[in-house]
């Protein structure tokens, strides 16, 4: 699996960085990866990190579904379940989830400062909400679930 974690590395960091610079996820960078996720199944018989089939089924169509109230909310961007999606079609249900609880529990303290800051300069606190590159936390939450999927795991 050392060769599936580096492509998957290199194409979550290319959409944290393009979350991070633009405040946008490209449809067909998350898409691409995607589609790749399920050829990969269609060929092994497993996701790309290892997961059953039905492992990968479930958690991408699940984080989809899962990500639809926050969209309509607009706590989260489209792209961003559309990521969400991916990264449980090419790693599964622990894998999701994994990256799920880190990327929360790195958003968590970015979003208070950004509440702090604007506070501090009279705005209105849901103004800065837009302002959250959550790409960026997922792929750092799947970069972490990777290394414990990889079997240099977390415990």
């Amino acid at each position: 699996m050392p060769w599936q974690c580096a492509v998957i590395g290199i194409w979550a960091m290319a959409l944290a960085l393009f979350d991070l610079k633009w405040r946008h996820l490209p449809n067909t960078i998350i898409l691409g990866g995607a589609v790749g996720a399920i050829a990969y199944i269609l060929m092994r018989g497993y996701s790309p990190l290892g997961a059953s089939p039905s492992s990968a089924l479930i958690a991408g169509l699940g984080a989809l579904i899962a990500t639809l109230p926050f969209y309509g909310l607009g706590w989260l961007g489209a792209g961003d379940g559309k990521f969400m999606l991916a990264i449980g079609l090419m790693g599964g249900v622990k894998v999701l989830l994994l990256t799920f609880v880190v990327s929360s529990l790195l958003t968590l303290p970015y979003a208070v400062w950004l509440l702090a800051c604007a506070r501090w300069r009279g705005e209105r606190a849901g103004a800065s909400a837009n302002r959250i590159p959550q790409g960026l936390f997922l792929a750092a939450g799947l970069l972490v679930a990777m290394t414990d999927a990889a079997g240099f795991g977390l415990g």
